[in-house]
C-alpha cells in the first residue's frame, strides 16, 4: 500500500514546473560499460591541436532507451592509455552531444582505450592509432 504522504509529495512535485529539472540533475550520471555496451571507434582525425575519434555504442541499455542521451564523453591520456567514461542524461535536459572522444595534447602513436566504470573498474575496450 502506498502511503498518503508519498502520494502527496509526488502530486506536489508534478505540479511544480521546476520538478523536471530536479529529476534531470539526478539522472545525469556516469554509467558502467555494461550499461553502455560495445564501443566501436571510428578513424581518428587531427583537428589543429586536438584529435577527434568518433564513437559508436551498441548492444547496451543506452541504445535501448529512447529517454537517455549521451551528455558527454570524458577522456584522459596517461602513460600510453586513454581512459574514458560516459555521462548520460535524460532526453528532456539538452540535445545529445556528439559521440566522440576529444583528445588534447595527444602525441601520435598507438593507445589502449580503457573504459572506467563509476566504481573505478577499468575495462580494455580497444586500441586506436593517432596519426601524425
Amino acid at each position: 500500500m502506498v502511503s498518503l504522504g508519498l502520494v502527496s509529495v509526488l502530486a506536489f512535485c508534478l505540479g511544480i514546473s521546476g520538478c523536471a529539472s530536479v529529476v534531470n540533475v539526478v539522472s545525469r550520471e556516469y554509467r558502467p560499460l555494461s550499461f553502455i555496451g560495445h564501443i566501436a571507434f571510428g578513424p581518428p582525425a587531427v583537428e589543429g591541436r586536438k584529435v577527434v575519434v568518433p564513437l559508436v555504442f551498441s548492444g547496451g541499455l543506452l541504445e535501448e532507451s529512447s529517454a537517455l542521451i549521451v551528455q558527454r564523453v570524458d577522456a584522459q591520456v596517461t602513460e600510453g592509455k586513454i581512459v574514458m567514461s560516459v555521462v548520460i542524461a535524460s532526453t528532456d535536459e539538452k540535445p545529445e552531444k556528439k559521440r566522440e572522444l576529444v583528445l588534447r595534447g595527444c602525441p601520435p602513436g598507438s593507445y589502449d582505450v580503457l573504459y572506467r566504470d563509476p566504481d573505478g573498474t577499468r575495462h580494455l575496450v580497444g586500441r586506436i592509432n593517432i596519426p601524425k
